[in-house]
């Protein structure tokens, strides 16, 4: 564990805080020297004085020390646990999906505040104070054993038994302090997702049965804290008990080695004061044997998140530099450079060849769960396609892959004529834009929603556009809204149409290649649906546009057709074709009034 966190300890700071608190400790550790300096002089007034006053400088010294010492490791503390707060969060978010559908977020947050946080304590606090205590202890047991080597030897006995009581008696300590962490994880998890998902609560008047689900988590946190507090209930007074006991065979000893062994009284002073200083060390070690007992399964929940491959790992430095290189977006329809894209690798055959391709295609969320069989289909910029089928078919699923949110199984996709595994993942999503029919909206303003992922600031006549082509701003004035107006968690102060526009305002902005529209206009009328798409078609001509709708009036007009049923692709053509050749496609016509010749 101590050299998991050697990160910490190699900052300067932190080496001279540590050094600090260390001299402070061993100056502190020479304050029975001056008592028996001054024991020894009582009978002259002026050394007396002397040796006093040298006592109360070197106290002084050790305090301002001491306080030096935790400015420069509690502020060191900070900036790292913030630094790994800031590196854990960036890490998660470059997580694949499947991580986040395996794990609660508000499990995660809690990891992300709650574990880090028992880190700082013990970085800033416990283990500092301990390295101090236990060097300034270790000058103390040597002192005695110039007083009196005898005396060590008692002391070194004793101490052993001593401490290796209280290890016994803190062997549960550990496992209730993973217990504790779990519960709070849990319990912060449904604490989240309940105000998260509040106006279903309200909606479906649920309010109850959340309430009952967080409080049998907080009774189950509760539990493990009693368990906890009946454990610190049995150690803290065995431990007094222990200390005390410890010292009084101290100064019975020593008294037993003035009476047979000729010890000094001045001798007698120093060591029993010395006695009562190393209770304090022995306090810090057991500290440290306790919080390190706490922290561990802190530790290394942070640290087995950090191992956690993230997307594309293997294009993380690809990223990086392609980011760099392309510093603005790239105009409609324009190729990347040789220069731009030669990186890693990465080489501009095929860069002609331009559109989007999916190759005998499957996709697994689990080994019971088989999305997409072999799905071929090709998209070129300028082109309309469409993918429908029954609910469940595996549509959405097709989105999924083609913007590589989950990577599938087998098969291949190529982008521009570069495969998926040749191009970084940040590059390849950065020419595809998806609006689909979840919200899609992030608490802030209509602004910051707007600008989500671009590497450049739109001009205002760009944003203009936008809106009016989404048919956003028409919504804006309608509500009274601006730019800089805020919206609430997820856009819930808005309509589904108004958020649906809102997506598709911002995927303008992306001015992307290839634009997914996966139930995009669910949410709208017929009459504003053909107005937005419409709209779409003209402001983004080299565009190839993927549509996935359940109302087949929007795709009825597209270049080609792909019909899936239960993940498979049943055929693909114009709309003319599948009419005549499938009879299930036939059906979803007829379902809406299409079938008409």
């Amino acid at each position: 564990m101590f050299a998991q966190l050697r990160e910490f300890y190699r900052q300067p700071a932190v080496l001279v805080g540590v050094l600090i608190g260390v001299i402070a400790g061993l100056m502190g550790a020479t304050m029975p020297l001056f008592v028996r300096s001054a024991v020894v002089q009582w009978s002259n007034s002026r050394q007396l004085i002397a040796y006093v006053a040298l006592g109360c400088v070197a106290l002084l010294l050790s305090s301002v020390l001491i306080s030096v010492s935790t400015y420069l490791l509690s502020s060191s503390a900070d900036k790292w646990i913030i630094s790994l707060r800031v590196r854990l969060f960036r890490h998660v978010l470059a997580l694949p999906l499947s991580y986040h559908d395996e794990h609660e977020s508000g499990e995660v947050s809690s990891h992300i505040i709650s574990d880090i946080t028992v880190l700082r304590s013990f970085v800033a606090t416990v283990l500092p104070r301990s390295l101090s205590g236990g060097l300034a202890g270790i000058v103390m047991v040597v002192m005695i054993a110039v007083l009196d080597w005898p005396t060590l030897l008692f002391l070194i006995a004793s101490l052993g038994l001593l401490i290796g009581s209280m290890s016994m008696l803190m062997k549960n300590y550990e496992k209730f302090s993973e217990q504790t962490q779990k519960a709070i994880s849990s319990l912060s998890a449904v604490v989240t997702d309940s105000l998260r998902s509040i106006r279903a609560i309200k909606e479906n008047n649920a309010e109850k049965q959340v309430g009952d689900k967080a409080e049998k988590t907080t009774h189950d946190l509760l539990s493990v804290n009693l368990s906890l507090d009946r454990l610190n209930a049995r150690l803290t007074p065995l431990e007094a008990l222990a200390q005390t006991l410890w010292v009084v065979a101290i100064v019975l000893w020593v008294i037993m080695r003035q009476v047979y062994g000729g010890l000094s009284a001045a001798n007698i002073v120093a060591i029993v004061l010395y006695a009562q200083q190393l209770v304090q060390p022995v306090n810090q070690v057991y500290d440290l044997l306790t919080s390190v007992k706490t922290t561990r399964g802190s530790l290394r929940t942070v640290l087995a998140m950090l191992e956690i491959p993230q997307e594309d790992a293997d294009h993380t430095e690809a990223e990086l530099q392609l980011s760099q290189a392309q510093a603005q977006p790239q105009e409609q329809g324009k190729e990347l450079s040789a220069q731009e894209f030669s990186v890693r690798g990465l080489s501009v055959r095929g860069l002609s060849v331009r559109g989007l391709e999916l190759k005998n295609v499957s996709l697994q969320y689990s080994s019971q769960h088989t999305a997409l069989q072999d799905i071929s289909l090709q998209l070129k910029p300028g082109e309309k396609i469409a993918v429908v089928g029954k609910t469940g078919a595996g549509k959405t699923s097709i989105a999924k892959v083609i913007d590589r949110l989950y990577p599938a199984s087998s098969g291949s996709y190529m982008l521009d004529g570069v495969s998926s595994e040749e191009m970084p993942l940040h590059e390849w999503r950065s020419r595809i834009a998806i609006v689909s029919q979840d919200p899609g909206v992030l608490t802030g303003t209509i602004r910051e929603n707007l600008m989500l992922g671009l590497e450049k600031v739109p001009s205002k006549q760009a944003i203009e556009q936008a809106l009016a082509i989404s048919d956003f701003q028409e919504a804006m004035d309608k509500e009274n809204l601006s730019l800089d107006s805020a919206l609430g968690e997820e856009g819930h102060n808005l309509s589904g149409g108004q958020r649906q526009r809102l997506q598709i305002a911002r995927a303008v902005l992306r001015q992307p290649r290839y634009l997914i529209l996966d139930e995009a206009t669910a949410n709208l009328d017929a009459k504003t649906e053909e107005k937005v798409l419409a709209a779409l078609r003209d402001a983004l001509p080299q565009t190839g546009f993927l549509v996935i709708s359940h109302r087949l009036t929007t795709i009825v007009d597209s270049d080609r057709i792909y019909f899936i049923a239960q993940g498979k692709l049943l055929g693909s053509g114009t709309n003319e074709y599948l009419k005549s050749t499938f009879p299930q496609y036939r059906q979803l016509l007829a379902l809406q009034g299409l079938d008409q010749d």
